[in-house]
């Protein structure tokens, strides 16, 4: 069994990614955690 994956999100040093480069599924993140990297997100790139 694997240990959890413990860390942080970044939103304000994004890097762009290819799809080659996203091979294995590292780990989840709660639906609160993902809603709060999405309003980040969303203030970083000035979406409203």
């Amino acid at each position: 069994m694997r240990e959890p994956l413990v860390g942080f999100i970044r939103t304000d040093d994004l890097e762009q990614l290819g799809k080659d480069e996203l091979v294995r599924l590292q780990g989840a993140i709660s639906p609160r955690t993902l809603a709060a990297v999405n309003e980040a997100l969303k203030i970083v790139l000035g979406l409203p």
